[in-house]
């Protein structure tokens, strides 16, 4: 099992009518563009990743397809995407709960609803979606199944790795599948 942190909000190059990459309907409301989502993904029980006009990442040339829509993508932010396509069901997953530092939500990957049965291959729920009708917005596009804890941890091994947009907990992923198990989310074990 691994350990994976996401955030939920950033900056969208999407919502600004007459831009190159303007997505009709995404939120913010333009010109502002700073977003957090963490209501959307623990309500709809999501972890996600930007960079959403990178397309599928399941389909081949997604890389190239995110350097045409990002020319400034750096390769760590390629690998992001490539490791979030990797998440697997039962991985744990973390999200800024955005109250004290290192306060998170704690989460388990979980096989994607029955109506996109399709898009599972057993083993990776990564799926990309987006209706902005449904709020199924856009920035959200790239996103993995997550059954959330209601209760909050604060975990000191986040490190570094809070102030990316994405990343694997190697050292210190112990206290974490201690703060799951502690929110019932490994039982059966």
């Amino acid at each position: 099992m691994n350990v994976w942190f996401a955030r939920c909000n950033g900056t969208t190059a999407h919502n600004a009518p007459g831009t190159r990459l303007y997505v009709p309907g995404e939120p913010p409301r333009s010109p502002a563009r700073d977003f957090n989502y963490k209501h959307e993904c623990i309500m709809g029980g999501f972890a996600r990743v930007g960079w959403p006009a990178a397309g599928d990442l399941r389909a081949v040339g997604w890389r190239q397809t995110a350097r045409a829509a990002y020319p400034d993508i750096s390769d760590e932010h390629l690998g992001y995407l490539e490791q979030f396509a990797s998440i697997r069901v039962g991985d744990l997953m973390l999200i800024p709960a955005y109250r004290d530092k290192f306060d998170v939500r704690v989460g388990v990957v979980s096989p994607p609803p029955t109506e996109r049965s399709t898009d599972f291959d057993g083993f990776h729920p990564y799926h990309y979606h987006y209706d902005v009708q449904s709020e199924a917005w856009y920035e959200n596009a790239h996103r993995v199944p997550v059954q959330w804890s209601r209760k909050f941890a604060t975990l000191s091994c986040l490190g570094r790795v809070w102030l990316k947009a994405f990343g694997q907990i190697v050292k210190g992923s112990a206290e974490v599948v201690e703060a799951a198990r502690e929110r019932g989310l490994l039982t059966g074990e």
